[in-house]
């Protein structure tokens, strides 16, 4: 164990052992500094020191040296911090980033700043802002654990141990390069490294440097991959880590070897054409699904660069042509997906109307959306985050009945001879927009299509889409035309008829029809 001098103006300070020890154990903890022995922790309440914080004209604005991912020349692994930044509830503003990657002859080192965001003096308590007062301890391990590593009782924590060049710690570890290639604590942990709680002026900083290591025991397990947590009071940091030799999916997609027509502009990175070397991909729980039911899909972004923008649609597959399912509308808002990162989308599908779920958001990272009046089929749902392509996808097999298409509730029907007269109650109501009818004979042919899914579909000011759904219902083998009167927001928007345009023809469920739209003078 190497010691060091720990700056004279914290030497009263108790010192946090972290994951080994309790808060409260830690506490009570006293230890020498020299000839000067700890305080209380009453005392330290009261006697925290604010001489051990840098200048604020002296934080470094500039950090070329600091990346948010390395891939380390020891193991095929490759780490990344999920963000360079965060703020606790007490203004304390953590800068991190790694300075060098792990190699033969040093471990992964990384640096953390922590300034006091105020515009007054503060104390700080160092085990609510990690890596500063729990940096020893990454979480209990990564989530995607083997079964064979848990039941073996071997925890898989990292350890991020401070350095001779730490402004807060007492102590630094020894450590060694293993036969695994990874490096790691050469004795277990025995002693604190950083003091409880320090206290700074406005604007004033510490720096800490840190090596990242493993726990002595476990060579035999590697380094798994997965993500690890730094865990702190109303904040924290994730480390991510995979295999860089093989960043892409472990499994094989049910659809592997199949092929598929081009769904937009962009080039899709599907997940069955993705391989182990695909750094970017979406992974879904499941390919086929019967009504109704659920699906998980997440994005994985194993890159080194931010990907985005991350807005998630489904698709059905119908004639070799891709249709634009869900949603009807995206928030303007970008948000990138930095290297290590990952987005879900909860998908749930139903053949009737959908059963809402706490306020659905498709562009909500953490949320999903609720699709409904979804008939059986080929789906895809694509986000637009990818490294390699720009946007990636994932195929989905549907089993279930074909979608019949029925007007709304509260629209009321008259026959008169061989025409139905469909009422909205939009129409009539004297508020904006102003009253216009839309008409609907058959025709011989049409321009285009839609899909009996994409005219059921509500939700995302889906009423203006209910021109075609309130007309075609209506036709029967001695009906030949069916006017619906509504206004002009429904009868436009639902054809995307611009205003120099009144007609269109539309193939609706196998039938053309061409509908065409009056609109009502304004004063």
């Amino acid at each position: 164990m190497r010691r060091r001098r720990f700056l004279a103006a914290a030497v009263s300070l108790p010192l946090v052992t972290g994951c080994t020890q309790s808060l409260d154990d830690a506490a009570e903890t006293t230890t020498e500094q020299g000839s000067n022995p700890t305080s209380t922790a009453t005392e330290t309440e009261t006697n925290t020191s604010n001489d051990v914080g840098r200048p604020p004209e002296t934080f470094p604005e500039e950090r070329p040296d600091w990346s948010q991912v390395i891939t380390a020349e020891t193991t095929p692994r490759t780490y990344a911090l999920s963000g360079g930044f965060y703020y606790n509830d007490d203004n304390a503003a953590v800068y991190s980033g790694f300075t060098e990657t792990a190699t033969a002859n040093h471990p992964a080192r990384l640096v953390f700043v922590l300034q006091n965001d105020n515009d007054f003096a503060n104390t700080f308590r160092l085990d609510e802002i990690p890596p500063f007062g729990r940096g020893e301890c990454i979480g209990d391990g990564p989530q995607d654990s083997t079964d064979e590593i848990r039941s073996a009782g071997y925890r898989t924590d990292l350890v991020v141990a401070p350095t001779e060049s730490h402004d807060l710690a007492s102590e630094t570890p020894d450590y060694k390069r293993t036969s695994d290639g990874t490096w790691r604590l050469s004795s277990p942990k025995s002693g604190p490294w950083l003091p409880k709680r320090i206290r700074l002026e406005a604007d004033e900083w510490v720096r800490g440097e840190y090596v990242l290591l493993g726990r002595p025991e476990g060579t035999e397990y590697g380094r798994p991959t997965g993500r690890y947590e730094f865990r702190g009071r109303d904040s924290g940091l994730t480390l991510n880590v995979w295999d860089s030799e093989a960043p892409g999916p472990e499994t094989e997609s049910r659809f592997a070897g199949e092929s598929v027509p081009s769904l937009t502009e962009q080039t899709i990175a599907w997940f069955h054409e993705a391989d182990a070397t695909t750094e970017t991909f979406i992974r879904p729980s499941t390919e086929q699904l019967s009504l109704p039911g659920a699906v998980e899909y997440e994005f994985v972004n194993h890159s080194h660069t931010n990907v985005g923008c991350g807005h998630w649609d489904l698709y059905k597959l119908h004639g070799g042509e891709w249709f634009h399912i869900f949603p009807k509308i995206h928030t303007a808002d970008c948000l990138l997906l930095p290297p290590g990162g990952t987005e879900t989308l909860s998908l749930r599908a139903f053949h009737g109307d959908a059963v809402p779920c706490g306020g659905d958001n498709p562009n909500a990272a953490t949320n999903g959306f609720g699709v409904g009046h979804l008939g059986g089929g080929r789906y895809a749902v694509v986000t637009g985050n990818g490294a390699e392509a720009g946007a990636s996808g994932a195929l989905l097999d549907i089993e279930a009945d074909p979608v019949t298409i029925r007007p709304t509730d509260d629209v009321t029907a008259e026959r008169n001879s061989d025409t139905v007269t469909v009422t909205s109650p939009r129409y009539g109501d004297g508020e904006h927009p102003p009253d216009a009818t839309l008409t609907a004979t058959r025709a011989d042919s049409a321009d285009e299509t839609r899909l009996p899914e994409q005219v059921m579909q509500g939700g995302n000011s889906g009423w203006r889409i209910h021109g075609i759904r309130n007309t075609v219902p209506f036709f029967a083998d001695d009906v030949n035309r069916v006017v619906l009167r509504t206004d002009e927001h429904v009868a436009e928007s639902a054809l995307n008829i611009d205003n120099d345009s009144n007609t269109r023809r539309l193939e609706v469920d196998g039938t053309a029809y061409e509908f065409t739209i009056e609109r009502t003078e304004s004063d």
